[in-house]
């Protein structure tokens, strides 16, 4: 087929990611860290934990909630053994024993951990909102990013997963646990909360989060009659950035043509997104009879629909991908996909010859190098923060 060029041009395409806080080149990590964590956030919990009674010998302040943040990411980088381990002294192995008690004593650890609370709410307010003791936590974070940080191009919008592996019932319709406990058997951490997020593509930096409160609930959001649940999801996520002209890539989970015609009319912004099972009125079947020579061969449909320009692109990747996009454009990418692959470097002796790497090159269009290069941004984070270093 002929190409099709949409032409990347408006403000977007010439900003990039930045913070707003004050840091310098002598910024440590803890300058990063305090940037990050919400200061109202801090001030709540502080608040909220300090009505148990267990704390009022010894009230919590600020920096002992510092020290104690640090201690659980400390944890994380620490493979089995028991908690209480995190206070040895004495090595026995390899490694240098950690001694967290330089920092803080572990009956206070466990203290702050046993009673530690996001923010004061009444029995009242939580039989309203059952999510009220962490929403207000993720409203903190939502904010603080919003203010904090300003994307670049590019917006990735992904699911994330809360584990949890407490209760998940109700008692004399009372919360004893999570109100939704959503099972993902494909997630690391398939068990727990569901969150949508959206996260800068360049700096890979989590911007704002959703949690999935489960069905019933999240048909009464915003969108939600009108849309469905993917596509008034990216709305509610997107409505800071409206106008900006930046472009949001999601996999498909989100994607969809109407989810590309909502970003247009309602945000004002470009969309590329993987199409799978939401095809209504996607051309998926003429895409999937379509005569691809080669690994790499691509083809394009467009579509002008109320002055926007849509493209359906397929692309024979070792499967057929197929994507929606209302940007970027589908002349081969400068850079082609490198599939890493193995093979023995003596053919006939497949028992004791060496393996060699080698990559090989597939060729792709521009618009699937960008649907690549940033929807990985939320997986990145969450292995990062579920799988550890």
């Amino acid at each position: 087929m002929g190409d099709v060029t949409v032409e990347l041009n408006g403000p977007a395409y010439q900003r990039k990611a930045a913070l707003y806080h004050p840091l310098h080149e002598r910024s440590t990590e803890l300058d990063f860290w305090k940037m990050m964590m919400p200061a109202d956030l801090m001030r709540n919990i502080i608040e909220a934990t300090n009505l148990h009674t267990e704390m009022a010998q010894k009230p919590l302040d600020y920096e002992q909630l510092q020290h104690f943040f640090g201690i659980l990411l400390a944890m994380t980088l620490a493979s089995g053994g028991e908690r209480r381990d995190m206070w040895k002294t004495e090595s026995n192995g390899p490694f240098p024993a950690p001694a967290l008690g330089r920092y803080m004593a572990c009956h206070d650890f466990e203290r702050i951990l046993w009673n530690l609370k996001l923010c004061v709410y009444t029995d009242e307010e939580l039989a309203d909102d059952p999510w009220l003791p962490i929403r207000s936590a993720v409203d903190s974070f939502n904010r603080n990013r919003r203010g904090g940080i300003s994307p670049g191009v590019t917006l990735c919008a992904d699911e994330s997963m809360g584990s949890w592996r407490g209760l998940a019932a109700k008692v004399d319709d009372a919360v004893v646990g999570l109100p939704h406990v959503t099972k993902i058997a494909r997630k690391p951490e398939g068990v727990g909360t569901e969150y949508r997020t959206l996260s800068c593509g360049e700096t890979k930096i989590m911007l704002q989060l959703e949690i999935q409160e489960g069905k019933v609930p999240m048909q009464g959001k915003e969108y939600a009659k009108d849309y469905g649940s993917g596509t008034s999801s990216l709305l509610r996520l997107t409505r800071y950035w409206s106008g900006s002209d930046r472009t949001v890539v999601a996999d498909s989970a989100f994607a969809s043509l109407k989810t590309a015609e909502a970003l247009h009319k309602h945000r004002g912004l470009r969309f590329i997104g993987l199409v799978k099972t939401a095809h209504k009125r996607f051309p998926k079947a003429w895409l999937q009879k379509y005569p691809y020579t080669n690994r790499g061969d691509h083809c394009v449909l467009q579509a002008n629909i109320d002055g926007r320009q849509y493209m359906a692109v397929g692309w024979n990747d070792k499967k057929l991908k197929m994507f929606i996009s209302s940007t970027s454009r589908t002349t081969e990418a400068l850079c082609p996909a490198y599939k890493k692959r193995f093979r023995q470097s003596t053919p006939e002796d497949r028992t004791s010859a060496p393996c060699v790497v080698f990559y090989k090159e597939v060729k792709r269009p521009a618009v699937v190098e960008a649907y690549f290069d940033n929807a990985n941004a939320i997986d990145v984070h969450n292995h990062l923060r579920q799988g550890g270093p």
